[in-house]
């Protein structure tokens, strides 16, 4: 009896998927069937390319992921550059993994196609932080200010960044296996429905059930920092170096910042026996703090700018 409902979601779907797929255009039909099939590395490249009109097609994209791995460097780069054309997240790890391509050509249009994803992400979850300080006295504390107001404007915008970390002291020793229930609050229908499909290996079906969320999951990024923060009359200076990494160590954005700490200025009028000069290593301190905040706004800067493609019309030139 169980398996009753399951049957009669998977025929509803698969009949959808059917329907959906006939009222595909039949020119995408074609290039898909090009792309899979043809013994033309050209018209398999070109049927990617072509396939760039139809990206927020699940079907279509599973074949353009799938041709990240094609044996010819030619189409692998023209399927990054049609899901580049169209950023989705559900492409990030194939992208992080093909822009370490053997050829420069498709390793170049990966490069630019996983910054598009990044950059068009709804979230990005901040996996990680490592701060290197070199600096007079301790280093460790000025990292912490750093990460601190480098967090701090990044959770400031909107929403979009989330610090993984923060989870860490949430308690899953509840959760086990739970039975399935149809009554859920958590687990949406479509959600049940497409399970229910890649519980048969239907796996076709279940990409194309309604309500998929091509942007379902967030990209996860690592941050690595260099600090050299340094005494300068009359106060301190940092300079930082950020990157922005996925979570395998390709770097996706490197951006550089500065700052300053000075020491107020005190009118003569105002000073008095108990005016006291700042530390310098509140001075540091400043600076880095200044250097953190200014790494964080180049960086949602650089997400924000427009993604140029890499050289020419074939992809071979350079930024």
């Amino acid at each position: 009896m169980r398996s009753r409902p399951a049957f009669g979601i998977a025929v509803v779907l698969l009949v959808a998927a059917a329907t959906g797929a006939s009222a595909r255009d039949p020119a995408v039909d074609q290039a898909l069937g090009m792309l899979g099939g043809d013994r033309s590395p050209k018209v398999r490249a070109q049927a990617a390319l072509t396939l760039r009109m139809a990206g927020e097609d699940p079907g279509v994209r599973t074949a353009l992921l799938a041709a990240l791995g094609d044996g010819d460097a030619i189409v692998r780069a023209a399927a990054a550059n049609a899901l580049g054309a169209v950023p989705h997240t559900d492409a990030f790890e194939a992208l992080s993994k093909a822009t370490r391509d053997r050829d420069p050509m498709a390793a170049k249009w990966a490069r630019w196609a996983l910054r598009r994803t990044m950059a068009s992400a709804p979230t990005i979850r901040v996996d990680g932080v490592k701060v290197d300080v070199t600096a007079p006295g301790r280093s460790e504390e000025l990292g912490r200010v750093f990460e601190g107001a480098l967090l701090g404007v990044l959770l400031a915008t909107g929403g979009r960044f989330e610090i993984e970390r923060t989870r860490a002291t949430m308690d899953f020793s509840t959760e086990g296996d739970r039975p399935s229930s149809s009554n859920s609050q958590e687990d949406s229908a479509d959600d049940r429905k497409m399970m229910d499909l890649m519980r048969q290996g239907r796996f076709d079906a279940a990409a194309m059930a309604p309500g998929i969320d091509l942007d379902a999951a967030p990209v996860s990024v690592r941050l690595l920092a260099e600090i050299d923060a340094r005494d300068a009359a009359p106060g301190a200076v940092a300079r930082a170096r950020l990157r922005a990494t996925t979570t395998d160590g390709v770097v996706a954005w490197e951006v550089m910042a500065d700052g300053a700490g000075r020491p107020p200025v005190i009118p003569a009028g105002e000073r008095d026996e108990y005016t006291m000069a700042p530390r310098p290593e509140d001075l540091r301190k400043d600076a880095v703090d200044a250097a953190g905040q200014a790494a964080a706004r180049s960086l949602v800067e650089g997400m924000k700018t427009p993604e140029s493609p890499p050289g020419g019309a074939d992809g071979r030139g350079e930024r």
